[in-house]
Protein backbone atom coordinates (compact mmCIF):
# COMPACT_ATOMS: atom_id res chain seq x y z
CA UNK A 1 0.00 0.00 0.00
CA UNK A 2 1.35 3.79 -0.93
CA UNK A 3 2.83 5.89 1.61
CA UNK A 4 0.05 8.01 2.85
CA UNK A 5 1.92 11.19 1.07
CA UNK A 6 1.28 9.05 -1.77
CA UNK A 7 -1.86 9.21 -2.48
CA UNK A 8 -3.19 11.30 -4.94
CA UNK A 9 -6.02 13.63 -3.86
CA UNK A 10 -7.91 12.91 -7.58
CA UNK A 11 -11.67 12.60 -6.20
CA UNK A 12 -11.60 16.47 -4.64
CA UNK A 13 -11.47 18.36 -8.08
CA UNK A 14 -9.68 21.22 -6.85
CA UNK A 15 -7.05 19.46 -4.87
CA UNK A 16 -6.63 17.32 -7.87
CA UNK A 17 -5.92 20.56 -10.21
CA UNK A 18 -3.57 21.78 -7.53
CA UNK A 19 -1.28 18.07 -7.70
CA UNK A 20 -1.39 17.99 -11.13
CA UNK A 21 0.00 21.74 -11.27
CA UNK A 22 2.37 20.78 -8.87
CA UNK A 23 3.76 18.32 -11.03
CA UNK A 24 3.78 20.70 -13.90
CA UNK A 25 0.66 19.70 -15.46
CA UNK A 26 -2.46 22.51 -16.44
CA UNK A 27 -6.55 21.59 -15.64
CA UNK A 28 -6.70 20.18 -19.24
CA UNK A 29 -4.07 17.59 -18.56
CA UNK A 30 -6.55 16.71 -15.38
CA UNK A 31 -9.31 16.40 -17.35
CA UNK A 32 -7.39 14.30 -20.10
CA UNK A 33 -6.10 11.95 -16.77
CA UNK A 34 -9.83 11.75 -15.22
CA UNK A 35 -11.41 11.04 -18.36
CA UNK A 36 -9.30 8.22 -19.66
CA UNK A 37 -9.13 6.52 -16.33
CA UNK A 38 -13.08 6.71 -16.45
CA UNK A 39 -13.12 4.69 -19.28
CA UNK A 40 -9.70 2.44 -18.86
CA UNK A 41 -9.04 2.04 -15.05
CA UNK A 42 -5.62 -0.16 -15.93
CA UNK A 43 -4.74 2.58 -18.78
CA UNK A 44 -1.19 3.23 -18.15
CA UNK A 45 -1.90 6.83 -19.51
CA UNK A 46 0.82 5.99 -22.33
CA UNK A 47 -1.62 7.17 -24.81
CA UNK A 48 -2.47 10.61 -22.82
CA UNK A 49 -0.54 13.87 -23.88
CA UNK A 50 1.38 15.09 -20.39
CA UNK A 51 4.31 16.50 -19.19
CA UNK A 52 7.16 14.03 -18.74
CA UNK A 53 7.28 15.74 -15.23
CA UNK A 54 3.95 14.37 -14.64
CA UNK A 55 3.76 11.24 -15.79
CA UNK A 56 6.95 10.62 -13.81
CA UNK A 57 4.97 11.56 -10.40
CA UNK A 58 1.66 9.34 -11.68
CA UNK A 59 4.02 6.66 -12.06
CA UNK A 60 5.11 6.69 -8.68
CA UNK A 61 1.72 7.51 -6.91
CA UNK A 62 -1.01 5.96 -9.37
CA UNK A 63 -4.39 7.08 -9.20
CA UNK A 64 -6.02 4.60 -8.73
CA UNK A 65 -5.61 1.71 -6.30
CA UNK A 66 -8.17 -0.94 -6.56
CA UNK A 67 -8.39 -3.92 -8.69
CA UNK A 68 -10.71 -6.47 -9.62
CA UNK A 69 -10.41 -9.53 -7.50
CA UNK A 70 -13.09 -11.50 -8.88
CA UNK A 71 -16.09 -11.53 -11.69
CA UNK A 72 -18.91 -12.80 -12.20
CA UNK A 73 -21.37 -12.58 -15.38
CA UNK A 74 -25.12 -13.85 -15.40
CA UNK A 75 -26.96 -15.09 -18.12
CA UNK A 76 -29.16 -12.06 -18.58
CA UNK A 77 -25.57 -9.86 -18.40
CA UNK A 78 -25.85 -8.98 -15.17
CA UNK A 79 -21.69 -7.92 -14.33
CA UNK A 80 -20.92 -8.34 -10.54
CA UNK A 81 -17.59 -7.09 -9.64
CA UNK A 82 -15.91 -7.33 -6.47
CA UNK A 83 -13.44 -4.45 -5.71
CA UNK A 84 -10.45 -5.03 -3.72
CA UNK A 85 -8.59 -2.07 -1.91
CA UNK A 86 -5.02 -2.22 -0.80
CA UNK A 87 -6.00 -3.51 2.64
CA UNK A 88 -7.71 -6.41 1.12
CA UNK A 89 -10.99 -5.49 2.32
CA UNK A 90 -13.70 -6.15 -0.64
CA UNK A 91 -16.93 -4.14 -1.74
CA UNK A 92 -19.45 -5.26 -4.81
CA UNK A 93 -20.54 -3.19 -7.69
CA UNK A 94 -23.00 -4.09 -9.85
CA UNK A 95 -23.77 -3.65 -13.74
CA UNK A 96 -27.59 -4.22 -15.17
CA UNK A 97 -29.08 -4.47 -18.26
CA UNK A 98 -31.58 -1.23 -18.33
CA UNK A 99 -35.35 -0.36 -20.24
CA UNK A 100 -33.75 0.99 -23.08
CA UNK A 101 -30.97 -0.91 -25.75
CA UNK A 102 -27.68 0.47 -25.67
CA UNK A 103 -28.61 1.82 -21.53
CA UNK A 104 -27.45 -0.08 -17.89
CA UNK A 105 -27.32 1.12 -14.52
CA UNK A 106 -24.98 0.58 -12.21
CA UNK A 107 -25.10 -0.47 -8.11
CA UNK A 108 -22.27 1.14 -5.95
CA UNK A 109 -21.44 0.72 -2.19
CA UNK A 110 -20.47 3.25 0.36
CA UNK A 111 -19.31 1.02 3.05
CA UNK A 112 -17.17 -2.23 3.61
CA UNK A 113 -20.29 -4.15 4.98
CA UNK A 114 -22.78 -2.69 7.00
CA UNK A 115 -23.97 -1.96 10.20
CA UNK A 116 -28.06 -2.23 9.43
CA UNK A 117 -28.15 -5.69 10.37
CA UNK A 118 -31.34 -6.20 8.14
CA UNK A 119 -32.21 -9.65 8.53
CA UNK A 120 -32.80 -10.67 4.63
CA UNK A 121 -29.49 -9.08 3.36
CA UNK A 122 -26.36 -11.07 3.28
CA UNK A 123 -24.66 -8.04 3.75
CA UNK A 124 -25.16 -7.97 7.36
CA UNK A 125 -23.50 -11.36 7.80
CA UNK A 126 -19.95 -9.59 8.51
CA UNK A 127 -21.10 -6.34 9.88
CA UNK A 128 -19.25 -3.30 9.30
CA UNK A 129 -15.77 -3.24 8.87
CA UNK A 130 -15.11 0.38 7.83
CA UNK A 131 -16.64 3.37 5.69
CA UNK A 132 -15.17 4.11 1.95
CA UNK A 133 -13.79 7.02 0.68
CA UNK A 134 -14.90 9.26 -1.73
CA UNK A 135 -12.08 8.41 -4.49
CA UNK A 136 -12.88 4.08 -3.23
CA UNK A 137 -16.81 5.06 -4.36
CA UNK A 138 -15.92 6.32 -7.83
CA UNK A 139 -13.24 4.28 -8.80
CA UNK A 140 -16.20 0.96 -8.60
CA UNK A 141 -17.86 3.36 -11.22
CA UNK A 142 -14.92 4.10 -12.99
CA UNK A 143 -14.38 0.34 -12.96
CA UNK A 144 -18.48 -0.77 -14.32
CA UNK A 145 -18.20 2.04 -17.27
CA UNK A 146 -15.30 0.27 -18.05
CA UNK A 147 -17.48 -3.17 -18.49
CA UNK A 148 -20.13 -1.22 -19.93
CA UNK A 149 -17.98 0.56 -22.53
CA UNK A 150 -16.55 -2.82 -23.80
CA UNK A 151 -20.45 -4.19 -23.90
CA UNK A 152 -21.18 -1.28 -25.96
CA UNK A 153 -23.43 0.04 -23.34
CA UNK A 154 -23.60 3.40 -21.38
CA UNK A 155 -24.37 4.32 -18.16
CA UNK A 156 -27.71 6.05 -18.05
CA UNK A 157 -28.25 5.33 -13.92
CA UNK A 158 -26.47 5.24 -10.64
CA UNK A 159 -27.93 4.10 -7.34
CA UNK A 160 -26.12 3.55 -4.53
CA UNK A 161 -27.28 0.75 -3.30
CA UNK A 162 -24.69 -1.93 -2.88
CA UNK A 163 -23.07 -3.15 0.51
CA UNK A 164 -23.51 -0.45 3.15
CA UNK A 165 -26.08 2.45 4.17
CA UNK A 166 -24.65 6.03 2.39
CA UNK A 167 -26.60 8.10 4.92
CA UNK A 168 -24.12 6.72 7.46
CA UNK A 169 -20.86 7.58 5.48
CA UNK A 170 -22.56 10.63 4.19
CA UNK A 171 -19.67 12.86 3.51
CA UNK A 172 -17.76 10.20 1.00
CA UNK A 173 -20.92 9.55 -0.55
CA UNK A 174 -21.57 13.28 -0.83
CA UNK A 175 -18.23 14.01 -2.10
CA UNK A 176 -18.16 11.16 -4.55
CA UNK A 177 -21.68 12.57 -6.33
CA UNK A 178 -19.83 16.15 -6.72
CA UNK A 179 -17.15 14.29 -8.35
CA UNK A 180 -19.53 12.16 -10.52
CA UNK A 181 -21.74 14.86 -11.61
CA UNK A 182 -18.89 17.45 -12.09
CA UNK A 183 -19.22 18.49 -15.90
CA UNK A 184 -15.48 18.52 -16.60
CA UNK A 185 -15.79 14.45 -16.93
CA UNK A 186 -18.76 14.37 -18.45
CA UNK A 187 -20.19 11.13 -16.60
CA UNK A 188 -23.20 11.85 -15.28
CA UNK A 189 -25.96 14.38 -14.28
CA UNK A 190 -27.84 14.85 -10.87
CA UNK A 191 -30.92 12.96 -12.09
CA UNK A 192 -28.97 10.00 -13.18
CA UNK A 193 -28.46 8.95 -9.16
CA UNK A 194 -30.40 8.11 -6.46
CA UNK A 195 -29.13 7.30 -2.84
CA UNK A 196 -30.74 4.55 -1.35
CA UNK A 197 -31.23 4.66 3.08
CA UNK A 198 -32.99 2.32 5.51
CA UNK A 199 -34.09 5.70 6.42
CA UNK A 200 -32.06 7.38 9.02
CA UNK A 201 -34.63 11.01 8.99
CA UNK A 202 -31.20 13.20 9.91
CA UNK A 203 -29.43 12.04 7.44
CA UNK A 204 -31.99 12.61 4.87
CA UNK A 205 -31.90 16.15 5.81
CA UNK A 206 -28.73 16.64 5.33
CA UNK A 207 -28.87 14.82 1.93
CA UNK A 208 -31.80 17.48 0.81
CA UNK A 209 -29.52 20.43 2.54
CA UNK A 210 -26.52 19.58 0.22
CA UNK A 211 -28.62 19.99 -2.88
CA UNK A 212 -27.15 17.60 -4.93
CA UNK A 213 -29.98 17.27 -7.40
CA UNK A 214 -30.33 13.52 -6.84
CA UNK A 215 -33.43 11.21 -6.14
CA UNK A 216 -33.93 9.41 -2.76
CA UNK A 217 -34.83 5.75 -2.58
CA UNK A 218 -36.25 4.65 0.91
CA UNK A 219 -35.79 0.95 1.84
CA UNK A 220 -39.53 0.43 3.87
CA UNK A 221 -40.15 -3.05 3.86
CA UNK A 222 -43.33 -2.76 5.94
CA UNK A 223 -45.94 -0.50 7.25
CA UNK A 224 -46.01 -0.96 10.54
CA UNK A 225 -43.02 -0.13 12.93
CA UNK A 226 -42.99 -3.71 14.88
CA UNK A 227 -42.82 -5.49 11.27
CA UNK A 228 -40.07 -3.34 10.15
CA UNK A 229 -37.92 -4.06 13.72
CA UNK A 230 -38.19 -7.75 13.59
CA UNK A 231 -36.71 -6.96 9.37
CA UNK A 232 -34.24 -4.25 9.98
CA UNK A 233 -33.28 -3.84 13.58
CA UNK A 234 -31.33 -0.73 13.04
CA UNK A 235 -34.11 1.13 11.52
CA UNK A 236 -36.03 0.88 14.63
CA UNK A 237 -34.25 3.54 16.05
CA UNK A 238 -36.28 5.89 13.79
CA UNK A 239 -40.17 5.29 13.25
CA UNK A 240 -41.89 4.79 10.14
CA UNK A 241 -43.67 8.18 10.75
CA UNK A 242 -40.37 10.53 11.25
CA UNK A 243 -38.57 9.03 8.50
CA UNK A 244 -41.79 9.40 6.11
CA UNK A 245 -42.04 13.14 7.20
CA UNK A 246 -38.34 13.64 6.33
CA UNK A 247 -39.09 12.42 3.16
CA UNK A 248 -41.91 14.39 2.57
CA UNK A 249 -39.55 17.53 2.93
CA UNK A 250 -36.81 16.30 0.94
CA UNK A 251 -39.57 16.47 -2.03
CA UNK A 252 -40.27 19.52 -1.36
CA UNK A 253 -36.83 20.89 -0.31
CA UNK A 254 -35.43 19.36 -3.58
CA UNK A 255 -38.24 18.97 -6.08
CA UNK A 256 -36.88 15.56 -6.97
CA UNK A 257 -38.95 12.17 -6.38
CA UNK A 258 -38.73 9.43 -3.04
CA UNK A 259 -39.01 5.78 -4.09
CA UNK A 260 -40.08 3.42 -1.78
CA UNK A 261 -38.16 0.10 -1.96
CA UNK A 262 -40.29 -2.64 -0.93
CA UNK A 263 -38.91 -6.05 -0.86
CA UNK A 264 -42.06 -8.57 -0.95
CA UNK A 265 -41.41 -11.53 1.38
CA UNK A 266 -43.33 -14.90 1.76
CA UNK A 267 -46.03 -14.72 4.27
CA UNK A 268 -43.93 -12.26 5.96
CA UNK A 269 -45.01 -8.76 4.47
CA UNK A 270 -47.04 -9.69 1.45
CA UNK A 271 -50.25 -10.32 2.58
CA UNK A 272 -53.43 -8.42 1.90
CA UNK A 273 -53.40 -6.58 4.73
CA UNK A 274 -49.99 -5.27 4.33
CA UNK A 275 -50.79 -4.15 0.75
CA UNK A 276 -53.66 -1.99 2.38
CA UNK A 277 -51.62 -1.00 5.60
CA UNK A 278 -48.76 0.17 2.86
CA UNK A 279 -51.32 2.09 0.60
CA UNK A 280 -53.34 3.71 3.54
CA UNK A 281 -49.70 4.86 4.95
CA UNK A 282 -48.50 5.95 1.59
CA UNK A 283 -51.71 7.63 -0.01
CA UNK A 284 -51.40 11.15 -1.81
CA UNK A 285 -47.48 11.21 -0.63
CA UNK A 286 -46.81 11.46 -4.38
CA UNK A 287 -44.32 8.56 -4.05
CA UNK A 288 -43.36 5.89 -6.32
CA UNK A 289 -43.70 2.12 -4.76
CA UNK A 290 -40.46 -0.23 -6.24
CA UNK A 291 -41.68 -4.06 -5.60
CA UNK A 292 -38.70 -6.18 -5.08
CA UNK A 293 -38.63 -9.47 -5.60
CA UNK A 294 -36.10 -11.80 -2.73
CA UNK A 295 -32.70 -12.45 -3.82
CA UNK A 296 -32.72 -15.73 -1.31
CA UNK A 297 -29.52 -15.69 0.91
CA UNK A 298 -29.99 -18.66 3.12
CA UNK A 299 -30.45 -18.03 6.88
CA UNK A 300 -30.93 -14.35 8.17
CA UNK A 301 -29.19 -12.99 11.40
CA UNK A 302 -32.42 -14.10 13.43
CA UNK A 303 -32.29 -17.70 11.76
CA UNK A 304 -35.00 -16.62 10.07
CA UNK A 305 -34.73 -17.94 6.16
CA UNK A 306 -37.14 -15.71 4.17
CA UNK A 307 -38.62 -16.83 0.76
CA UNK A 308 -39.94 -14.46 -2.25
CA UNK A 309 -43.55 -14.35 -2.86
CA UNK A 310 -45.22 -15.73 -5.60
CA UNK A 311 -45.77 -14.35 -8.82
CA UNK A 312 -49.87 -13.84 -8.58
CA UNK A 313 -49.20 -12.39 -4.79
CA UNK A 314 -46.62 -10.14 -5.89
CA UNK A 315 -49.27 -9.06 -8.63
CA UNK A 316 -51.85 -8.58 -6.31
CA UNK A 317 -50.16 -6.37 -4.27
CA UNK A 318 -49.07 -4.50 -6.49
CA UNK A 319 -52.55 -4.13 -7.88
CA UNK A 320 -53.78 -2.83 -4.31
CA UNK A 321 -51.05 0.77 -4.52
CA UNK A 322 -52.10 0.88 -7.68
CA UNK A 323 -55.61 1.11 -6.67
CA UNK A 324 -54.91 3.84 -4.29
CA UNK A 325 -53.17 5.97 -6.89
CA UNK A 326 -49.34 4.88 -6.13
CA UNK A 327 -47.39 4.51 -9.23
CA UNK A 328 -46.13 0.47 -8.76
CA UNK A 329 -43.48 -1.26 -10.21
CA UNK A 330 -42.07 -4.60 -9.89
CA UNK A 331 -38.49 -4.98 -10.68
CA UNK A 332 -37.18 -7.70 -12.44
CA UNK A 333 -34.99 -10.09 -11.04
CA UNK A 334 -31.61 -9.91 -12.39
CA UNK A 335 -28.67 -12.13 -11.58
CA UNK A 336 -30.01 -15.11 -10.17
CA UNK A 337 -27.70 -17.49 -11.35
CA UNK A 338 -24.65 -15.83 -10.38
CA UNK A 339 -26.30 -14.94 -6.46
CA UNK A 340 -26.94 -11.57 -7.18
CA UNK A 341 -28.03 -10.52 -3.87
CA UNK A 342 -25.88 -7.73 -2.27
CA UNK A 343 -22.95 -9.28 0.33
CA UNK A 344 -23.07 -13.12 -1.38
CA UNK A 345 -20.02 -12.42 -3.43
CA UNK A 346 -17.92 -10.71 -0.82
CA UNK A 347 -18.92 -13.44 1.87
CA UNK A 348 -17.69 -16.43 -0.61
CA UNK A 349 -14.73 -14.78 -1.26
CA UNK A 350 -13.70 -13.86 2.47
CA UNK A 351 -14.49 -17.41 3.54
CA UNK A 352 -12.12 -18.57 0.04
CA UNK A 353 -8.94 -18.70 2.26
CA UNK A 354 -6.52 -19.48 -1.70
CA UNK A 355 -7.86 -16.03 -2.64
CA UNK A 356 -5.10 -13.48 -3.88
CA UNK A 357 -4.10 -10.50 -1.80
CA UNK A 358 -4.28 -7.37 -3.04
CA UNK A 359 -1.19 -6.99 -5.49
CA UNK A 360 -0.44 -10.56 -5.83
Amino acid sequence: MPAESAIVPWCDPVQWDAWVGHHGGRPLHARRIIKTLARKPLSDLADVELPRSLRVALAAAPPLRSRIAQRQVAADGTVKLLVQYPDGLCVEAVLMNGDRPGCCAACLSSQIGCAMACDFCATARGGLRRNLSADEIVEQFFWLNHHAEAADCRIASVVYMGMGEPLANLAAAEASIRFLTDPRWNLLGPRQITVSTVGIPAGIARLAEAQLGVHLAWSLHAADDALRRTLLPAAGHWPIAQTLTECRRFMQQTNRYVTISYCLLRDVNDSPACAAALSGLLAASGFHVNLIPLNQIGTGLSGAVYHPSDKQTALNFQQTLIAAGLPTHIRRRRGQDIAAACGQLQGAHAADKSAAPYGA
